[in-house]
């Protein structure tokens, strides 16, 4: 079963190449300062460390510090990967590429999405200790991956490339 998720993923992520730039300019089109608000908070790197301390937290206060071990060399190894990446593929931002007005910037290149990778990869070690709010963590992620593509910063390819 996880490997068909996983095959499914790979192939959606291969077929997103071809409408990347479409899916660039449908999202431009909805923006609107609510969305816009609400999707810079869920992008805030802020919130997301927060989050991945407060996680970890409820571990520590169980007595459980080789799982807080576990998931920050999780988070770190995911970082690393994907400013290898990153640096190997060279992609361009959407917004340095076509003429789409960015919400916010990026210094780094755009393949795979650090959001996406990075919060996704906590996914298996929150489905596996968090069974009642697993959902809600999922929701999360997918909002925070979104996010990326309404913002302008990410192509649908480097998102879903990130989460796969």
């Amino acid at each position: 079963m996880k490997k068909n998720i996983l095959a499914v993923l790979l192939v959606v992520s291969l077929l997103s190449f071809l409408i990347d730039k479409k899916a660039l300019f449908l999202l431009a089109g909805y923006r609107n300062q609510f969305l816009t608000s609400l999707m810079l908070l869920f992008s805030n790197e802020l919130l997301l460390i927060a989050l991945f301390l407060i996680v970890p937290s409820l571990f520590l206060w169980k007595n459980k510090k080789d799982k807080i071990m576990l998931l920050f060399s999780t988070f770190i190894s995911a970082y690393v990967i994907v400013q290898a990446i990153k640096f190997l593929i060279g992609r361009l931002r959407p917004y340095e590429l076509f003429q789409i007005s960015p919400i916010l910037t990026e210094t780094t290149y755009s393949m795979p999405s650090g959001h996406a990778t990075i919060i996704f990869a906590g996914i298996p070690f929150i489905f596996k200790n968090f069974k009642k709010t697993r959902s809600v963590f999922l929701i999360f992620a997918v909002i925070v991956s979104f996010s990326r593509l309404y913002l302008g910063v990410h192509y649908l390819s480097d998102v879903l490339v990130g989460i796969t």
